[in-house]
């Protein structure tokens, strides 16, 4: 009965997007805004108990603690338009571009209360998406969901000295052959929810501002930076980020 339901509403969806008026979109845009480093580790399922116990103990010492970075692009839509009503219609798009992102954390330094020890992983990624968006009135509100394919990256890993204003640096850059001997999987999938507000119209062209708030899900790296070398056998490290901001864009009917 439950299935019989399910068919009977996706039908009347897809009926209604039939017989619904509309046309071609398209237009691009222009996220900005901060992302919010996560560094975890976490211990594999075969792992003995003895390196359960170990882990625990030792992973305050490794623990890192979530940093900002930026977070931004140029992103292009393309896709169709159903207009249900006058100030009523749904837009199914693809979603593709460039896009900027950091993966940041830092810990403690262990020699001292004053200095600080950042790492960060920098994306420069193509982006491929689906970005579907429920417009009513001068609102959207959008979904979009998809993969970044980083075309290469930087890692940063910074000594900060607060107490003697010291600085050390070292930025290492991964080409786009070396990505798949750093990271497990080098495709970071991702998921966004925006809400804009139209700022400008005339029959073609439409102008809008807007948020978003967005999660970058998980990549493995294939070698832990962890200190205990037993236990960098039996534990994985994983990169994600959290991603909150602004865009601004225009899109064309």
């Amino acid at each position: 009965m439950k299935i019989f339901f399910k068919v009977l509403i996706i039908t009347a969806l897809l009926s209604n997007l039939a017989f619904a008026k509309g046309g071609f979109e398209y237009g691009f845009q222009i996220p900005i805004g901060m992302s919010i480093g996560i560094d975890r580790f976490i211990l594999n399922k075969d792992s003995s108990t003895v390196g359960q116990s170990n882990y625990n103990s030792k992973l305050k010492q490794n623990s890192k603690k979530s940093y900002i970075g930026l977070d931004s692009g140029i992103l292009i839509h393309l896709g169709y338009n159903f207009k249900f009503k006058k100030n009523m219609s749904l837009s199914l798009l693809f979603e593709t571009g460039y896009f900027h992102d950091t993966f940041a954390s830092y810990s403690k330094n262990k020699g001292s209360a004053s200095i600080k020890d950042f790492n960060c992983y920098i994306f420069e990624s193509m982006v491929f998406g689906i970005y579907p968006k429920f417009n009513w009135n001068k609102f959207s509100f959008g979904i979009a969901g998809g993969i970044k394919v980083p075309l290469y990256a930087r890692v940063k890993d910074s000594v900060s000295d607060y107490q003697n204003s010291k600085i050390t640096q070292n930025i290492e850059i991964i080409k786009a052959n070396q990505l798949k001997n750093v990271f497990k999987v080098p495709i970071i999938p991702y998921l966004k929810f925006s809400v804009d507000y139209l700022i400008y119209s005339d029959k073609k062209l439409n102008l809008f501002l807007g948020g978003y708030v967005g999660y970058d899900f998980g990549i493995y790296l294939k070698t832990p930076k962890f200190n205990d070398s037993d236990l960098r056998k039996v534990i994985k490290q994983n990169i994600s980020s959290f991603d909150l901001g602004f865009q601004i864009g225009i899109k064309i009917i």
